[in-house]
């Protein structure tokens, strides 16, 4: 029981530190998320136009790609602090988990702040409020609750806030309905169901690239923590046989035979490790020097090939103009 202790203290401290660590990074994420909705919400989104358009794209989830990267790459460098024998699957367990949270969450946020503003445009309290529009929602869609909203801003963009502006934003949408299908010669219903559709195509496609972005930066993290181990290996070790043949150094003039012996297979071992980083740099400056002048011969070949064809051209345009000059006095 004591000899394990040793063992499972770091394992348990570093488990804590990856916890509070990933719990930073997320909550850090899910501010991001929540500050960016706010702001679209107070500032953009009431814009004339650029509102509305900005909305019906959902161009706020192009933020996305930047907090899942940050995120993906963040549990990357993280996954140092979990047991070499489960922290691939731990961190991608997480990775995956927390993908579609994130991505929602904005969503979630949006539909929070509307049924504020229901409250307070109605004078109602928080559930009152949320019991209308989940009949809104139901009279509408037929779906309640955060999947009703966003099932609803898939087709409507306007949101409502009031009773009598729920028929106000059906009827905008089925007048743009109504003069698309003009155009094209479709009915009303198939025009909002093309257009709903296109809009869970964009949703889609920003949650595949942005998944994209997080698991590439997540494979970018995992690279960069072993390279930063393998780093701190190097270096450790590297100062180890500094200590060691420094120590040997100052031992008595009369060791052991048997330390002795390993001083010496020390010293031989230090000293076979530099010469062959000495010859592997000297065999790296002679490849350089051997490019560069292969480099400066093709260069002067070319040169000189270019002169050669010159100095052809001109002689032959010399020729050209005799020829023509024996010509003319000819005639």
């Amino acid at each position: 029981m004591a000899a394990s202790a040793p063992t499972s203290s770091p394992r348990s401290r570093n488990l804590i530190i990856y916890g509070i660590l990933t719990t930073l990074l997320v909550g850090l994420a899910f501010m991001a998320k929540a500050a960016a909705v706010i702001v679209a919400q107070r500032l953009l989104y009431p814009l004339p136009l650029v509102g509305g358009l900005v909305r019906s794209l959902e161009v706020l989830d192009l933020l996305n790609i930047l907090i899942f990267a940050i995120v993906g790459m963040g549990l990357g460098l993280l996954t140092r602090f979990l047991p070499p024998d489960s922290r691939y699957h731990i961190s991608y367990g997480l990775l995956v988990v927390l993908m579609p949270l994130l991505f929602l969450s904005g969503s979630l946020l949006h539909y929070q702040l509307w049924v504020n503003g229901v409250s307070t445009a109605n004078d109602l309290t928080y559930a009152t409020a949320k019991t209308l529009t989940n009949e809104w929602l139901q009279s509408t869609l037929g779906d309640t609750g955060f999947w009703g909203y966003y099932r609803f801003t898939a087709q409507y963009t306007v949101l409502p806030l009031e009773p009598d502006q729920v028929r106000q934003a059906t009827l905008g949408a089925d007048r743009v309905g109504s003069l698309v299908g003009g155009l094209v010669g479709w009915d009303q219903a198939r025009v909002i169901g093309w257009l709903s559709f296109n809009t869970w195509i964009l949703r889609l496609f920003y949650f595949a690239i942005a998944c994209f972005s997080g698991i590439t930066h997540f494979q970018d993290g995992i690279i960069q923590m072993h390279l930063t181990q393998d780093r701190q290996q190097q270096k450790r070790q590297q100062q180890q046989d500094k200590r060691q043949f420094s120590s040997g150094k100052g031992l008595p003039s009369s060791p052991s035979q048997g330390q002795d012996k390993t001083l010496d297979r020390q010293r031989r071992e230090y000293d076979r490790q530099q010469r062959l980083e000495q010859a592997q740099a000297d065999a790296e400056r002679d490849r350089q020097e051997r490019n560069r002048q292969a480099h400066d011969r093709h260069s002067q070949a070319q040169l000189e090939q270019e002169r050669r064809e010159a100095q052809q051209r001109q002689q032959e345009k010399r020729q050209q103009e005799k020829r023509q000059q024996e010509k003319r006095q000819k005639d």
